[in-house]
């Protein structure tokens, strides 16, 4: 073989060896790319299990408002029948004592009475 073969194989050569550097850094950088979209679907993937995480916990806590409605109708229900009983009870206490205070004001005027006769018996 000629000098002239060699130089061009040789020329060939490094020209490929070249091309060969200029395909393995692409292929690093298409590498570097592709761990980046990975990393950001793991991060989307770690979002999308913490929002359903709040989506099931929003859903639980949800889920008790019937209950919830419910207690505070009947709790309505009973406060308002135990007002009503308050009510009456301070009524018919009420009454009683003013029934009371009318009786004691008789006694007293039967005492007022009693002691007038005792002191006028006194005298005579």
């Amino acid at each position: 073989m000629s000098d002239q073969i060699l130089a061009q194989i040789l020329d060939e050569l490094k020209s490929i060896n070249t091309r060969m550097g200029s395909l393995e850094h692409r292929q690093a950088t298409l590498e570097e790319g592709q761990q980046a979209l990975l990393d950001r679907q793991e991060a989307l993937e770690d979002r999308q299990q913490s929002f359903e995480a709040v989506l099931k916990e929003i859903k639980a806590n949800t889920a008790d408002i019937p209950l919830i409605r419910q207690a505070v109708l009947e709790t309505l229900d009973i406060t308002k029948r135990l007002d009503l009983s308050q009510k009456s009870f301070e009524r018919r206490t009420t009454t009683q004592l003013n029934t009371h205070e009318y009786s004691i004001d008789i006694i007293n005027r039967r005492q007022l009475k009693l002691e007038a006769d005792m002191e006028s018996l006194k005298h005579k």
